[in-house]
């Protein structure tokens, strides 16, 4: 049975921090987007496709919780309120997540697209390995074996071009790879330390939660390299990349501070230089894009002023209230977004 530590906190939960604790914000952030996506490709999607969607993220979030209770996260993290909360109610939700977890499959395979199936099983399998690679990468030897193989794999993504579809510019495409050289490759005082997975960890991730956004609109249309390689999903893959960095940073600035952390100490400074050259990539794209597609890049680049302004203001912010901040800062962006396409024209 899943439960938490005899350190955790049993006060009571202010009401407002309950999204966060369930999970419920990240949910919002990916149907808001999803939203913005089928404005980008113009396509009319299912109230199904919002239900298994939701469904998928809130069980991915919840389920990582309650394992990340069994063990701690591969980046030394210590665990959190959400944490302690999900093993607070550990049996309840190891009941409820299979459950709704099978709901979402029955909806999927009797109600939604093939193509948005097909297309979502990929995606269900690449998560998969996502998760498998942080556990291996909590070991020594095969951790750091792994992460140059990963890491090289993100650095040849970077820093390649696509004659037919360019991503990014190769000004800002080449600083991203001199800091995820950087922080693979950076000095560490302790050998003995488990391997420099954050930002890479942090890329994929965002990366495979902009992809099951933006999955069922550019599946309607069959668009799957432009589910994979297109300047929105990327770049709104970095936006939620540097959301969970920012909230890791964040929560253990103590650590930073007092150089328990390695790798918070390396990224702690890095963090608003990243902000701004994603900030800078995405108005770049925006520039040459089209009308659908120039709407969800400017609200993306609107995100990372407020991240480096809240990075700027870690230490005034309670350590409870900076991820409700950071993902309503997401949600909000996607609500601009969603407005403007409906609205603005």
């Amino acid at each position: 049975v899943m439960t938490a530590s005899p350190a955790a906190p049993s006060a009571p939960v202010s009401w407002w921090r309950f999204p966060h604790l369930l999970g419920l914000d990240a949910v919002a952030v990916a149907l808001l987007w999803m939203t913005v996506f089928g404005g980008v490709k113009g396509a009319r999607l299912d109230q199904v496709e919002y239900w298994v969607l939701g469904a998928a993220v809130w069980v991915i979030y919840m389920g990582d919780r309650l394992f990340d209770n069994l063990r701690p996260p591969v980046d030394g993290a210590g665990l959190r309120d959400r944490h302690f909360f999900a093993a607070r109610f550990g049996k309840w939700l190891a009941a409820l997540v299979p459950a709704v977890a099978g709901a979402a499959v029955l909806a999927a395979l009797f109600h939604m697209r093939e193509s948005v199936v097909r297309h979502g099983v990929v995606l269900i399998s690449l998560t998969g390995c996502y998760y498998a690679m942080t556990w291996i990468a909590r070991e020594k030897t095969p951790g750091r074996i792994l992460l140059w193989v990963v890491g090289g794999g993100l650095g040849l993504l970077l820093i390649s071009g696509q004659d037919d579809a360019p991503i990014l510019s190769t000004l800002w495409r080449t600083m991203m790879f001199i800091v995820l050289a950087m922080t693979l490759f950076g000095g560490r005082s302790n050998p003995a330390a488990p391997a420099p997975w954050v930002l890479p960890r942090k890329l994929i991730g965002g990366y495979l939660f902009a992809l099951g956004a933006a999955l069922a609109p550019y599946a309607h249309l069959d668009d799957r390299e432009g589910l994979l390689f297109s300047a929105p999903v990327v770049l709104f893959g970095a936006c939620c990349a540097m959301n969970s960095l920012g909230i890791r940073l964040w929560e253990k600035r103590e650590a930073v501070t007092d150089g328990a952390d390695e790798e918070g100490r390396l990224l702690t400074p890095l963090y608003p230089f990243l902000c701004a050259v994603l900030c800078v990539g995405a108005l770049s794209e925006a520039r040459e894009a089209g009308a659908y597609s120039r709407t969800a890049l400017v609200a993306v680049a609107a995100v990372f002023p407020a991240f480096a302004a809240l990075h700027f203001l870690r230490r005034r912010i309670p350590a409870a209230v900076i991820p409700v901040l950071a993902d309503a800062v997401v949600a909000l962006a996607g609500v601009g977004a969603v407005v403007w396409q409906r609205f603005g024209r």
